[in-house]
């Protein structure tokens, strides 16, 4: 067969594929000059199967899609459905995927980066092929388009009596007594936020000196234990006895009980415990820690106690032991001992 080398026009941020097959013409329009020359190279070669066609749906479609059966099962939904209705707010998500071009989000990608961080950016560009994907709608769009490098935080480990300043900078704030003994629990069990504030009465087992977390509470999914040291359970045993005169936090939400009727072992809001750490560590001249930060330093304090990878990730919840090494570092304090075999 007769083959000539295909044509290439762009046109309104699309590409326009022309292949020429024992004279006669055939021409595809794509979003992306690498999907047009993929169709037009796949064709060339004899195989007569197209790429698969974008729909003429809008992103918004598969956005519900997944909002309605994906974000049920996963660890926190509700924090994955604010953040998705706030997607379908955008201006191009009701332009069909067949009409959308790479002008319309590289200007959305330029809009967002004035107004949040290129991980924010990223994980927006990750959720949209991932909807697309689960149901087998072309994602070459998004690729092709250009984000900056995600760059990672250098997290802080606690310096020499940073933790006592923060832990004395809580006590002063009486209204939220809990938060003392919040900080010794996260830097004790290595506990993501969520997983200490969802925690039940019933997974705290005192008696045996474990946290016994379900896996609908963990990010994960997971179910895992974990074992409390000295300082932990006594963190634990001072919520309790506040708890029980009711002078844990300064007012109760119908949150803290569970649609099952299970009490929650922290009544304590995200939102308070945000605003109650901003303020201690502010106060103790931390302004640079994060809650999650805390365990981090979890983490590292376990590698420093001699646990094994395997050990302190069936602790910590981490999925693999490359993301466990992304948040576990030893001081250089402590390194600087083992050198100087102190």
């Amino acid at each position: 067969q007769e083959r000539l080398m295909p044509t290439l026009r762009q046109r309104n941020g699309s590409w326009q594929a022309q292949v020429w097959v024992n004279g006669k013409q055939t021409a595809e329009t794509f979003t992306t000059k690498k999907a047009a020359l993929a169709w037009a190279y796949t064709l060339e070669a004899g195989d007569t199967k197209s790429s698969p066609a974008l729909s003429d749906k809008p992103m918004a479609h598969f956005l519900k899609l997944y909002l309605r059966e994906v974000v049920p099962t996963l660890a926190d939904p509700a924090k994955n459905e604010s953040y998705i209705k706030f997607l379908l707010t955008q201006s191009w998500m009701d332009i069909p995927l067949n009409k959308l071009t790479s002008t319309h989000l590289t200007e959305w990608r330029d809009h967002r980066y004035l107004t949040c961080s290129a991980k924010t950016v990223h994980t927006n560009f990750t959720l949209f092929k991932t909807a697309l994907s689960r149901v087998k709608q072309p994602v070459e769009m998004f690729d092709e388009i250009k984000l900056r490098p995600v760059l990672e935080r250098e997290v802080p480990r606690l310096e020499e009596h940073d933790e006592e300043r923060l832990i004395e900078a809580a006590e002063a704030n009486k209204r939220a007594k809990y938060l003392k003994h919040l900080i010794t629990i996260a830097v004790e069990t290595a506990m993501r936020q969520g997983e200490m504030l969802k925690l039940e009465r019933s997974h705290r087992d005192l008696n045996r000196g474990i946290i016994k977390l379900p896996a609908r509470i963990t990010k994960t999914g997971k179910p895992r234990q974990i074992p409390m040291s000295p300082r932990c359970e006594e963190a634990f045993v001072s919520v309790m006895d506040l708890d029980a005169k009711g002078e844990l936090v300064f007012r109760k939400n119908p949150f803290f009980e569970t649609t099952d009727g299970e009490k929650r072992a922290i009544p304590v809001t995200k939102d308070a415990l945000r605003k109650t750490f901003e303020t201690a560590r502010a106060a103790a001249g931390l302004d640079h820690l994060h809650w999650h930060d805390l365990r981090h330093e979890a983490c590292s304090r376990l590698f420093e106690k001699g646990l094994t990878v395997p050990e302190v990730q069936s602790i910590s919840g981490h999925s693999t032991p490359d993301e466990l090494s992304r948040y576990s570092h030893a001081s250089a304090k402590a390194v600087m001992q083992k050198i100087r075999g102190q």
